[in-house]
């Protein structure tokens, strides 16, 4: 999967992952969950926050991923924040009434303000 990971400069407890433009699902899945694990169990952050502006295909795999990223960081007491979300996607996620599920922002600064 390409996306990257870093902690935040200006917020040491963030993480922040830049997501690919295609969630499909598949191998690139796998990866999303080790790292996503790694980040559960290390329990480093207390948040981590995805950023979704370059994603232009999703589909109920790439959703998974995502839901599933999100229980796993759940459970370790690590929010898992959405921005940039693409019009698309937040259309997908009224659909599927995930859009209740994800806390998601405008942007990166709004995220950071919201304490």
């Amino acid at each position: 999967m390409n996306y990257t990971l870093k902690i935040l400069d200006e917020k040491p407890d963030y993480g922040l992952i830049e997501l690919a433009k295609e969630l499909l699902g598949g191998s690139e899945a796998q990866d999303f969950a080790s790292t996503i694990d790694s980040i559960a169990q290390k329990k480093e952050i207390k948040k981590l926050i995805a950023d979704l502006s370059k994603v232009e295909l999703i589909n109920s795999s790439g959703l998974g991923m995502l839901v599933a990223g999100l229980r796993a960081l759940k459970s370790s007491k690590i929010d898992f924040i959405l921005i940039s979300v693409p019009q698309k996607v937040k259309q997908l996620l009224e659909i599927t009434h995930l859009n209740s599920v994800f806390t998601c922002f405008e942007d990166l600064a709004t995220a950071l303000k919201s304490e």
